[in-house]
């Protein structure tokens, strides 16, 4: 009994390694020229696999493997072989009895004339499929195929697939061929993983990359044998770094075909991403281009938005502290920060929060590197550093608007509020500040009609105070680099333009009245400007007279010396010794003086008092020296006359001017005797009289003026003394008669007595012969004295 069993399962043990080499033979053989074909062969030993389950030879795992190893793409096609593995059981064709199968392989596939198949010694059959078994396990795990006794028919064919996909990517670079083989575990969770997270990322990076650059590509079964996710990323992330390759792909699309699936593939591990995301160039812009640079931007926030697609939507993380200067020890390689122990770690993170707020990052680097270089390591310095410096986000807004202009202003405003929203907004306190200091900036680059619109829409909430600071420092920057006197171009120009800013804030009633004075008195300043533009006026020799010293050269008020070398008088007089006739402009002149006056605020001077006689005064001298005697005579007399009944104290500053018309000559007098000069010559100095004897009478005596005083009584004779030479001079030459002699005797007579005794009064009080001349002119005498005898 027992050795019938024996030779039974000898026989069966000889039929079973009989099938097991027929299928290792027929796979050898051109399925062209075969005489059955490889499905139907597989219909059969699937059936007896089957039926048999615990065959030594003839089982799932050594059919597999011979399909393996020995089913070349040049005799089994990969469709073939995909059919072959379903190992489906077909009783139509051939029963479960061993014999009967390995008799119909034999028949069919035309291997009785095979040596070893066509023997009948069992034994050499046995141990020939023995050896082979052997052999294909071996030979089997340089491919990964390993099954242990526990494994599922699914997860057999599964790992059948991914082997045979190794194996025949040997012979094809182009792994998409080999779909009809995937189809055999479609639908196994443990192959969909691998054919998401290999498969499909590596046939994008053949399709995009592999099948263009040939030789500088990996083959599928090269890169399926690297082990680590590292490894694998370095692969597939190459083509992006390659600057020959990054130009025609899309780093989004990349990174959600191949880098993603990747990653989920890993246990969503992002550790070997974040490094290249955020390497040592690319966090700190070290020797990168600004077009490289933005380029990295593009593929950092490219692969953000797919991450933030895969992780939904995330909030921007603000409680964030840490020490900057740590910052600039650590930042030479991003994998401080993804250490969870650095202070940054939590924006490293893969959730969604951490991408939220590197999706903000980066937004906020791309769109202002072009503009202030604004890095990463930047943006984490001005975002979360409590202890950084406010005027370090100063500074960044005002490289962000260098370069302002009409064209480029809303680009710039735009980069300006993002920087303000990134970094400023968080800190109300300086919000305001940062405002102020835009439009600062929009006035120094001269956009003059732009602020204008901000103040109307109120584009920064700023008061009316504030805008006058700014337009008024922007006024005083232009008015004193101005280079001469023209308002129509260069800085004078810009100053004026401040003023269209100022009527504007005038009609805010929320305007401090200090400001709106300022406002008036600036008006003032520039209607002086306007008025001697077209006067000649020298400070330094051979250059323009600028507004600048204006101020500086005419400009200082002093009640004690209110015509000192650098008072708004000075001015008058300059103008009058660089123009000849422009004392003619008196009332120009006087108006220069009051619009300085009132920008210089002398308020507390009584101007008509003050400065009036000293503005006419200088107009007087300046028209003796253009020898307008006519001129000077007739505002000598308006300024006596004027003053007669107001304080005299102020007339006693003026005594050599009233002494320089008496001492008037014209050059006429020295030439050949002519009767029209001598005419004019006894009324210029009857004239000189009048001025004389008015000052005399009106200029009150005091301390200073007792000398002076004496001085233009000695003068005054002197011009009597002339009058009577005239006279005499005339008699001599007149043929006139006795009656007209008789007359001009008395009156030389009656003049000579009044003389003698406002002499010699004179010489008791100075105030006596004041009131002695006084007494003349009122009562009439004056004008006799140089009246013409008719």
């Amino acid at each position: 009994m027992n050795s019938s069993r024996s030779l039974e399962e000898g026989e069966r043990g000889g039929f079973d390694a009989k099938i097991f080499l027929s299928v290792a033979r027929l796979l050898t053989l051109n399925q062209k020229t075969a005489s059955v074909g490889l499905k139907e062969a597989f219909d059969v030993i699937g059936n007896a696999v089957n039926y048999h389950s615990k065959l030594q030879f003839t089982n799932i795992g050594n059919i597999l493997s011979l399909l393996l190893l020995y089913s070349s793409p040049a005799s089994v096609p990969i469709e073939d072989i995909a059919f072959a593995s379903f190992g489906e059981a077909n009783l139509a064709l051939v029963g479960e009895d061993l014999e009967e199968v390995s008799n119909w392989l034999t028949d069919k596939a035309n291997l009785s004339d095979d040596i070893l198949l066509g023997s009948d010694d069992s034994e050499l059959i046995i141990s020939t499929a023995r050896n082979l078994a052997v052999d294909i396990q071996f030979e089997s795990q340089a491919y990964d195929f390993l099954l242990d006794s526990t494994a599922s028919q699914e997860e057999i064919l599964y790992r059948f697939t991914v082997s045979k996909a190794i194996n025949l990517s040997s012979y094809f670079l182009d792994i998409s061929r080999f779909n009809a083989l995937f189809e055999l575990s479609k639908g196994y969770p443990p192959f969909e993983k691998w054919y998401t997270g290999i498969v499909k990322p590596f046939t994008y990076y053949w399709s995009n990359y592999g099948s263009i650059s040939g030789a500088e590509s990996i083959r599928f079964n090269q890169f399926v044998r690297i082990n680590s996710l590292s490894g694998k990323f370095d692969v597939l992330i190459s083509p992006i770094n390659e600057e020959s390759s990054n130009e025609h792909l899309s780093v989004n699309k990349w990174m959600n075909n191949v880098i993603l699936p990747l990653i989920s593939h890993y246990e969503s591990d992002f550790r070997p991403l974040l490094p290249w995301l955020f390497d040592e160039n690319r966090f700190e812009a070290i020797n990168v281009s600004s077009i490289e640079m933005l380029k990295i931007y593009d593929y950092i926030r490219d692969t953000l938005n797919v991450l933030s697609l895969s992780l939904g939507p995330g909030r921007i993380l603000t409680n964030v502290d840490f020490d900057p200067e740590k910052l600039e020890s650590d930042c030479s390689s991003l994998l401080v920060f993804i250490d969870q122990n650095h202070e940054l770690s939590s924006l490293y993170e893969p959730n969604s929060d951490a991408v939220t707020t590197l999706q903000d990052t980066l937004e906020t680097c791309e769109k202002l590197y072009s503009i202030n270089k604004l890095t990463i390591a930047q943006f984490l310095k001005l975002r979360y550093s409590r202890a950084l410096d406010y005027s370090s986000k100063e500074k960044e807004i005002t490289i962000i608007m260098h370069g302002l202009n009409e064209t480029n202003y809303q680009q710039l405003l735009s980069s300006a509020r993002l920087f303000s929203k990134a970094f400023i907004a968080i800190d109300p306190e300086h919000e305001s500040q940062i405002n102020r200091l835009i439009v600062e900036r929009f006035l120094f680059f001269n956009l003059f009609d732009i602020v204008e619109e901000f103040y109307k829409e109120d584009e920064f909430k700023l008061t009316a105070d504030t805008y006058f600071q700014l337009a008024n420092k922007k006024f005083w920057d232009s008015f004193n680099q101005a280079s001469n006197l023209n308002d129509k171009i260069g800085k004078l120009n810009l100053a004026s333009k401040c003023v269209r800013i100022f009527d504007l804030l005038s009609s805010n009633p929320e305007l401090s009245e200090e400001n709106r004075g300022s406002i008036i008195k600036t008006k003032h300043l520039l209607k002086v400007i306007n008025n001697i533009k077209n006067f000649k006026i020298v400070v330094e020799r051979g250059k323009h007279f600028t507004p600048y010293q204006l101020i500086t050269q005419f400009g200082l008020v002093d009640s004690k010396e209110t015509d000192g070398k650098n008072s708004p008088i000075n001015l008058i007089t300059t103008i009058l010794e660089n123009n000849p006739k422009s004392y003619l402009a008196y009332e120009k002149l006087y108006k220069i003086f009051v619009d300085f006056l009132i920008f210089l605020d002398d308020s507390g001077s009584d101007i008509s008092m003050t400065y009036l006689p000293k503005i006419k005064s200088a107009c007087i001298e300046s028209a003796l020296i253009d020898t307008n005697f006519d001129f000077a005579y007739k505002n000598s007399i308006e300024l006596l006359t004027y003053y007669s009944d107001k304080n005299g104290n102020e007339l006693n500053s003026l005594w050599l001017t009233f002494y320089q018309v008496g001492k008037f000559i014209s050059p006429e007098w020295f030439g050949d005797y002519d009767t029209s000069i001598n005419n004019e010559k006894i009324s210029i100095l009857t004239k000189q009289r009048e001025v004389l004897a008015l000052a005399l009478k009106l200029i009150k005596p005091n301390e200073s003026s007792i000398d002076n005083s004496k001085l233009l009584l000695t003068q005054w004779e002197n011009i009597n003394q002339e009058i009577e030479n005239w006279y005499a001079s005339l008699q001599t030459r007149s043929q006139s008669n006795t009656h007209s002699t008789t007359r001009t005797d008395q009156v030389k007579e009656n003049l000579g007595a009044l003389t003698n005794d406002l002499i010699s009064d004179a010489t008791n009080t100075t105030n006596q012969a004041s009131e002695k001349l006084s007494n003349l002119f009122v009562s009439g005498l004056g004008w006799a004295i140089g009246a013409n005898p008719e």
